[in-house]
């Protein structure tokens, strides 16, 4: 009696390496995820070149600091400001110094292209002028602040963020300080009266765009003198 012949299943060596291709995939997938950042492959190994170039802006950051800080004269305070301060970081990629970071966290300036409404005294103003080449300032005219409110303004209300919508969410929150309307809310911020302090309490910071054109525009500040038409067209291009 013949014995029959016994064919072993096998697979082909193509196949079989596209299966281990497809098993290690995901690992090389959940790793490759922390260094990319919009689609592009970013290493996350930092030249030592880098960190040399941004200790030494840091350092260069931090002797330009003091020595506006020593040019300053302390009678340079403009003392006819009577409306509000708007304040800008700039979107600069210039390097930041620990005495320059400290300064724009105690402005409340956390983050890039951030903007806030302040009531500017002469501590303050000294703070701006010491880090000068990261913001912007000025006094805005009323029209530009109601356009600044209406298309940027969020409210914290009760913890959670919520865009200005109607006149209620201002009534709710200041009506017992006689603010029952938006404009009301703008006029006691713009003026700087009483009830500044609660009014701005709960503003979220805008963010701003920069300015599209030259590179000046984001580089110099805003012309911090009595010409609220020119701040006001500096406000509305950002």
């Amino acid at each position: 009696m013949e014995t029959e012949s016994i064919k072993l299943h096998t697979v082909p060596e193509n196949v079989l390496k596209k299966r281990r291709e497809s098993k290690q995939a995901p690992q090389r997938d959940s790793k490759s995820q922390k260094g990319k950042k919009g689609g592009r492959w970013r290493s996350s190994f930092t030249r030592i070149e880098y960190l040399v170039k941004t200790e030494k802006d840091a350092s260069k950051g931090a002797r330009a600091l003091k020595i506006r800080q020593k040019r300053l004269n302390p009678d340079s305070f403009p003392e006819d400001i009577k409306t509000v301060t708007l304040i800008w970081r700039k979107p600069t990629k210039l390097t930041l110094c620990s005495s320059a970071q400290r300064i724009l966290k105690s402005l409340g300036l956390h983050r890039k292209s951030q903007a806030i409404l302040v009531s500017l005294t002469p501590k303050m103003y000294a703070n701006l002028r010491a880090v000068s080449p990261y913001v912007q300032w000025g006094q805005p005219s009323l029209k530009s602040l109601k356009d600044l409110m209406y298309k940027k303004a969020t409210l914290n209300i009760d913890g959670q963020p919520q865009k200005l919508s109607n006149n209620r969410m201002i009534e709710d929150k200041f009506g017992k300080f006689g603010l029952v309307c938006v404009e009301d809310w703008i006029d006691e911020i713009y003026n700087l009266k009483p009830h500044f302090a609660e009014a701005v309490s709960v503003l979220k910071p805008f963010y701003l765009n920069a300015p599209q054109g030259k590179k000046k525009d984001v580089t110099t500040h805003f012309d911090t003198t009595t010409n609220k038409e020119l701040l006001g067209n500096a406000i509305d291009r950002l």
